[in-house]
């Protein structure tokens, strides 16, 4: 039989363990990154969107993501037009009270990429939200359905509920 002080000790060297192997994947990706990787300048990025072994940094997010999305990493282009788009505005909290910035041009300049170059079946839909509402770019109801239909053939639900949706509306 262990005892309970046995097993507290086991699991606080495990989780010591494990602190320091994402600190040393942190340093690596950091080298990585200065290095011009693009996927770990993403990791790096999400390490400060997260706040995973380092503190939350929102200008250190942006920074990150922004310098691998110019290399054309997939990740990277879908969180920043996540970040820019109206969809996180107002979340204070998750960096010590500093607002995201709402840029819904250059969340359409993002989505734009995500769905025409990239093919994205999600950056795809979020292109059709943009032309939906008229966020970045002027209202159209024909591109947006047009690229919402683009994204259900692909299979995407949201696509397809956004269709039904309207729909069953119009």
């Amino acid at each position: 039989m262990m005892c309970f002080a046995c097993v507290t000790v086991q699991a606080q060297t495990e989780w010591d363990e494990e602190i320091e192997y994402l600190n040393k994947e942190f340093r690596d990706n950091l080298k990585k990154a200065q290095a011009g990787d693009a996927r770990a300048m993403f990791e790096v990025g999400l390490c400060y969107d997260s706040g995973i072994v380092v503190a939350k940094n929102l200008d250190e997010t942006i920074k990150w993501w922004s310098k691998a999305a110019d290399l054309g990493n997939t990740s990277a282009l879908f969180n920043l037009a996540s970040l820019y788009s109206s969809e996180r505005v107002g979340t204070f909290d998750m960096y010590k009270g500093k607002e995201i910035p709402k840029n819904p041009d250059e969340a359409f300049r993002l989505w734009k990429i995500l769905g025409e170059q990239k093919e994205l079946s999600a950056g795809m839909y979020h292109l059709g939200n943009c032309y939906w509402y008229g966020e970045g770019v002027g209202r159209s109801y024909k591109e947006a359905v047009k690229w919402w239909q683009k994204s259900a053939r692909k299979g995407f639900k949201d696509a397809r509920d956004a269709l039904k949706e309207i729909d069953e509306t119009w």
